[in-house]
């Protein structure tokens, strides 16, 4: 019983994440919209991207190690009910 609570509860935070990366590739969207006059303009929007890239890509390596613990408790059930049969 703790396996399948343990799963349910790695599920939701897989959800969260990407519910997360969703959002923030919304607002990737919203900044690149926004008009900008000067070089300094333009200077802080590209920052601004690449900080919300790279909490992207560290949500994305946090979503996959998730999802492998999810295989890996799976896995090993999969192994317990194959020594009992």
């Amino acid at each position: 019983m703790t396996n399948s609570k343990i799963i349910k509860e790695l599920k939701q935070e897989v959800k969260k994440i990407e519910k997360m990366i969703h959002e923030l590739k919304t607002k990737i969207q919203k900044i690149e919209n926004e008009g900008c006059l000067s070089d300094q303009e333009l200077n802080e929007k590209d920052k601004k991207i690449d900080t919300i890239n790279n909490e992207i890509i560290y949500l994305h390596k946090e979503k996959i190690f998730l999802s492998q613990s999810i295989v890996s408790i799976k896995g090993k059930k999969w192994i317990k009910k194959k020594r009992i049969q």
